[in-house]
């Protein structure tokens, strides 16, 4: 392989890792427990929730050809793991607020009390925000208050379940972009 080959490649990849770390780091502690499980698994030795969630980003989630690369965000993963994702989700706005529905006609005695979690990221400003009213999977539905400094700006959505004790997440659901306001 000649020399001018090989930075070309070299370049492409660290693009790619630039951009990867980029989309990530607003969502560093949404990441740290969507992929903690896998990350203690140890799967892969001395890899952290964040290397897992990058390698899925690397893998999948990067189109394009160098050097016009970008993230597509339908194809991130915030969390992976054994939970279950709900059936038949619905998204709705009103009034400044996300909600989001699902079916409950599934519920067990093990996953009544899953806990449901919203994110809302503005990819651009670099924020990332989630429900702080605690959802559960028996509620059948979550609500995401967005602040002001939110309004129309696009948004792109995920929901991710977690088991009552915090530990376990189901993979992530792009739930698609939304503009609040």
């Amino acid at each position: 392989m000649n020399t001018k080959k090989a930075s070309a490649e070299v370049h492409r990849i660290r693009t790619k890792f630039v951009l990867g770390n980029r989309f990530l780091a607003p969502l560093g502690p949404i990441v740290s427990k969507g992929f903690g499980m896998k990350a203690q698994q140890g799967k892969r030795k001395g890899w952290t929730p964040r290397n897992f969630a990058l390698s899925h980003l690397l893998r999948f989630a990067v189109i394009g050809s160098y050097p016009d690369l970008r993230i597509d965000p339908a194809k991130v993963l915030l969390s992976d793991g054994n939970i279950e994702v709900p059936q038949d989700v619905g998204l709705e706005s009103a009034d400044q607020r996300l909600i989001v529905s699902f079916d409950t006609s599934r519920l067990t005695d093990f996953n009544h009390d899953d806990r449901v979690i919203l994110v809302a990221y503005q990819i651009e400003d670099g924020v990332a925000i989630a429900n702080t009213e605690q959802a559960l999977r028996r509620d059948g539905r979550v609500e995401l208050d967005v602040p002001e400094y939110l309004w129309q700006r696009e948004l792109h959505l995920y929901l991710l379940l977690c088991d009552r004790a915090g530990t376990d997440y189901s993979r992530s659901m792009y739930l698609g972009e939304r503009t609040i306001g």
